[in-house]
């Protein structure tokens, strides 16, 4: 059973008075003083439900699993610090609504009900505080200033050989989906993929530069026929051998991984046939997060080198935070 907010408050220890307990004081003040708030997350908790069913253990309020989230972010803690700071401090357990004789929640809970909380309500309880702030005159919105960070994409390290083997494997894929699903066959298609995934290990474990060549030219070879299949397939689609929303959702991502394939194919080639120096602009780094930019940094400075990232931009208004992606890296 889940509630809004404890109905019978627990007994609390006295909150300290600090700095950090002051700030602590404020927020729980602008909570309650705000109950949508947690109306908001308790329609997340009980996935949409206008009224949960009211039998069982008795699980976190939304009050409290907001709360929770709030510790969690504020002090930057990972879900098993954050089981044991709401037990172990007296303001965070007050904060949290964590009574004496409570014991409190396993990391498991806490996670589970805080990522509960969708990105959609994350939003719209920041426009309740923004609304907040402007009807108490701390926000009046006169002013904007805008930081650009990077954020690190998931993604194994690129290198040539891994990408071209992405390519041939997933290539692979959607087409014997295609031909399960439509019964379109391409003529003389065969699965390269043990072929492909050797030649990336032989590239990988070459001792010396010309056998690592050798294996890199058969590599590329067993791509461009993958991707002469996929083309073909393609041509099928569109020459209209079927309407289903199925197969054309499958043409599209064979249309979208070959063209990522064939560029892989290109800069490869200009690398390691013709020992040429690719741009970063040009480059491939990832089929499957292909906005991903590289970020060199001088690793005599203490920096990374080589770490995939993607940008983002945050526009801070006065006071007040408030986020708002770039997508693909509009800004240059």
């Amino acid at each position: 059973m889940r509630e809004k907010w404890q109905k019978q408050m627990p007994l609390m220890p006295q909150i300290k008075d600090h700095a950090q307990a002051k700030e602590l004081t404020a927020i729980s003040g602008i909570i309650d003083a705000h109950p949508i708030i947690c109306d908001r997350v308790l329609q997340d908790l009980n996935k949409g439900k206008l009224v949960a069913y009211r039998t069982g253990a008795d699980g976190m309020s939304a009050d409290q699993v907001l709360r929770c989230a709030i510790v969690k972010i504020l002090f930057g803690f990972t879900y098993d610090e954050l089981a044991f700071h709401i037990v172990d401090s007296q303001a965070l357990s007050w904060f949290c609504r964590i009574g004496i004789a409570d014991k409190g929640y396993k990391k498991s809970a806490l996670n589970k009900n805080i990522k509960g909380i969708s990105d959609a309500t994350w939003e719209l309880i920041n426009a309740d505080l923004l609304g907040y702030a402007k009807q108490k005159g701390i926000e009046k919105g006169r002013q904007v200033r805008v930081d650009c960070t990077c954020v690190e994409t998931h993604i194994h390290h690129p290198t040539d050989s891994n990408l071209l083997w992405d390519g041939v494997r997933v290539l692979t894929r959607l087409l014997k989906r295609l031909r399960d699903e439509s019964g379109i066959t391409v003529p003389g298609f065969h699965n390269h993929t043990r072929v492909a995934k050797r030649r990336m290990l032989a590239v990988m474990n070459a001792k010396r530069k010309n056998k690592r060549k050798v294996a890199y030219v058969d590599l590329l070879k067993t791509s461009r026929k993958v991707v002469g299949y996929a083309h073909k397939a393609v041509a099928t689609i569109n020459a209209g051998a079927t309407c289903d929303p199925l197969v054309m959702t499958i043409g599209f991502q064979i249309e979208h991984f070959v063209d990522l394939t064939r560029r892989v194919i290109h800069q490869t080639e200009r690398r390691v046939l013709h020992g040429e120096t690719v741009d970063a602009k040009d480059k491939v780094v990832s089929l499957f997060e292909p906005h991903t930019d590289i970020i060199v940094k001088d690793t005599v400075s203490g920096f990374l080198d080589n770490i995939p990232f993607t940008v983002s931009m945050i526009p801070i208004v006065e006071h007040m935070l408030q986020a708002t992606p770039i997508p693909n890296n509009t800004l240059w």
